[in-house]
């Protein structure tokens, strides 16, 4: 196989069993060096020479954030954090890869080796429902999120939620609140994604009347969250001196407004969310080193609906009994749709399915001109199949079509503000843009 360029490899393992993988150092400055692996479902483990790695290099050829770990049911993953000279495993060198065992991974000049030592299975993980706060789950990896949550819950430390869009990242910050000694104090969110930048450091710290564009004095978010929390959506969007301000505010707990030289004192706790690749983003420059310390004192990562097996159901039927109050029961038929969909949008898009299933008798929208179905996809599709246009033309003109569509649809439904409608559809900015004025 050596030879071959980025690729994701994957390798399967039939395990019936429990196994722990362990992680040796051959060859390196930390020749000797393991780490045991037993269970990381819903974190990542991080490998460099950074001092937040778990797994801590003293290679130079090695980057701060090389490479993380994951153990789920499938087995060992590794992620490359896009690293200075690659992650190469038995020659290969790989973006991502699902390990089993006997695998020698090259980081710059040290080799790794994957072990793997069967344990003694315990008894089967609880299928039964847990609950932390609203959020509620049959899933092993959620229970062990809740878990994280119970403890957060007795500190003020700051600490690092991620996850996809709609997984319940701002769910589970309330739920640790109200499980917490003040769960009546305020939570305020800092969209740092969708706001303007140049609006960001008054809405977050405040501004005076004088300093303000409309001549109205703000409080900002910090005053109104009391010693509740503040919540940093999007930290890796914010602007460098913004990032530097703060940072002075979770080391100090002081701020101070817009247009004012006064130090103001906050006890409100700080918590960041993002659904994009906080590590990445830190390697990139675009999250300052020692803020992205500050803010991980601890880190969750809340695992997407399509990966939590029953909680589909589990979510689905218990929406469906809030709605209608316990009188009747989600009909079969519908939850087998449900069960059958991917949920790019997660939980958010689940409650809304069902909500729209009460409310109107079906639960996933019809096609129109800016949302099309997977049904009215296969109809729509007949047009460019049919056409006799050759396979690379046809293609174009479908994604062109699809394009100029969506960018439509994002921006009617962000009242024409490209910004809120790139950040909506995950994108840079620039890039929406770019797609806006290719497209009209």
């Amino acid at each position: 196989m050596a030879g071959i360029g980025q690729a994701t490899l994957r390798t399967h393992l039939g395990q019936h069993h429990d196994v722990r993988y362990v992680l040796v150092v051959k060859e390196g400055p930390d020749a000797g060096t393991q780490l045991a692996i037993e269970e990381s479902e819903g974190q990542r483990i991080l490998c460099g020479t950074g001092p937040l790695c778990t797994l801590r290099i003293t290679d130079p050829t090695v980057s701060r954030r090389h490479a993380a770990f994951a153990k789920d049911a499938a087995g060992l993953h590794v992620y490359d954090y896009g690293s200075t000279n690659g992650t190469v495993i038995n020659g290969v060198s790989v973006r991502e890869a699902l390990l089993v065992g006997g695998e020698e991974i090259r980081l710059g000049t040290t080799m790794l080796e994957v072990r793997v030592t069967s344990v003694e299975a315990g008894p089967p993980a609880s299928a039964e429902p847990r609950r932390f706060g609203r959020m509620l789950s049959v899933h092993p990896a959620m229970h062990r999120i809740f878990r994280v949550g119970e403890k957060l819950a007795q500190t003020t430390l700051p600490y690092l939620v991620e996850g996809e869009g709609g997984v319940g990242k701002k769910v589970f910050v309330e739920s640790v609140l109200e499980s917490g000694p003040t769960p009546n104090e305020p939570i305020v969110v800092l969209e740092a994604t969708v706001l303007p930048p140049e609006t960001v450091e008054a809405v977050l710290f405040g501004v005076t009347a004088e300093a303000s564009k409309d001549g109205v004095e703000r409080p900002g978010l910090f005053a109104e969250a009391g010693r509740g929390v503040v919540i940093i959506d999007g930290p890796c969007d914010l602007d460098p001196a913004i990032q530097r301000k703060l940072l002075r505010t979770i080391e100090r707990g002081e701020y101070s407004r817009v247009g004012d030289t006064k130090v103001e004192t906050t006890k409100a706790r700080i918590v960041a969310t993002s659904r994009e690749d906080v590590d990445r983003a830190v390697e990139l420059g675009r999250l300052r080193e020692d803020l992205f310390q500050r803010l991980a004192a601890a880190r969750v990562e809340v695992p997407s609906l399509r990966t939590r097996t029953g909680d589909v159901e589990l979510l689905a039927e218990h929406v469906w009994a809030t709605l209608s109050e316990r009188k009747d029961s989600l009909p079969g038929d519908v939850l087998t749709r449900l069960q059958k969909h991917s949920w790019p949008g997660n939980v958010r898009e689940l409650e809304s399915a069902v909500q729209r299933q009460f409310a109107v008798g079906e639960a996933f929208a019809a096609p129109s001109a800016s949302r099309v179905t997977a049904e009215g996809a296969t109809l729509g599709l007949h047009a460019y199949v049919e056409g006799g246009l050759p396979l690379v033309r046809a293609r174009e003109e479908l994604v062109r079509d699809f394009e100029r569509a969506y960018v439509a649809h994002m921006l009617e439904r962000h009242g024409g503000n490209v910004r809120r409608a790139a950040a909506a559809a995950g994108v840079a900015h620039r890039y929406f843009q770019l797609l806006k004025s290719r497209l009209t």
